[in-house]
C-alpha cells in the first residue's frame, strides 16, 4: 500500500473542510481515477490509488491548488512512519506575464536562464518555471 498511496496537507493557516477537498480532487482527476482517502488530521489526508500509473500521473500534475490554498502531494517513505514526511519544502510554479519578445531582448533569455532551470515559453509572452523545494 505504501507504494501506491500520497500524503497530502493544505498549506493554509486556516482549517480546510478535507471533505469538499477531496470532492474538489475527485472531479479534477480523470474518472478513471480510482484512490481512497482517509483523514489523518488538520489539513492532512491520505490518498490509496489503484495502481502506480494513477500515482504518477497525480505527481506529474503537481503543484496543485484546491480551495485557494496550496496542495502538498509527498510520497511516502520506504521505511517510518508519517512524521517522517518532510512537509518543509514544496514545489511552485512561477509564470511571468508580459515578458518582451526575446528575438530582441536575447540578453533576457540567457539572463532568466542563468536564474532559473528549465524556464518554458509558451509562445505567448509568458514563461513558465518550475521550482522546487521552496521552504514552506
Amino acid at each position: 500500500m505504501r507504494a501506491i498511496s500520497l500524503l497530502d496537507k493544505v498549506i493554509s493557516n486556516k482549517e480546510i473542510k478535507v471533505g469538499l477537498m477531496i470532492h474538489i480532487l475527485r472531479n479534477a482527476w480523470p474518472k478513471e481515477f480510482y484512490f481512497e482517502s482517509h483523514v489523518l488530521g488538520k489539513n492532512m489526508c491520505l490518498f490509496v490509488f489503484k495502481n502506480d500509473r494513477d500515482k504518477a500521473k497525480v505527481l506529474s500534475a503537481i503543484p496543485l491548488l484546491v480551495l485557494n490554498c496550496h496542495l502538498m502531494l509527498k510520497k511516502r517513505p520506504k521505511k517510518g512512519g508519517i512524521e517522517d514526511i518532510d512537509f518543509n519544502t514544496t514545489k511552485f510554479w512561477l509564470q511571468i506575464h508580459n515578458v518582451p519578445e526575446f528575438e530582441a531582448y536575447p540578453q533576457d533569455e540567457s539572463f532568466i536562464s542563468k536564474l532559473f532551470t528549465n524556464p518554458t515559453t509558451t509562445g505567448k509572452r509568458e514563461i513558465i518555471i518550475e521550482i522546487e523545494d521552496v521552504e514552506c
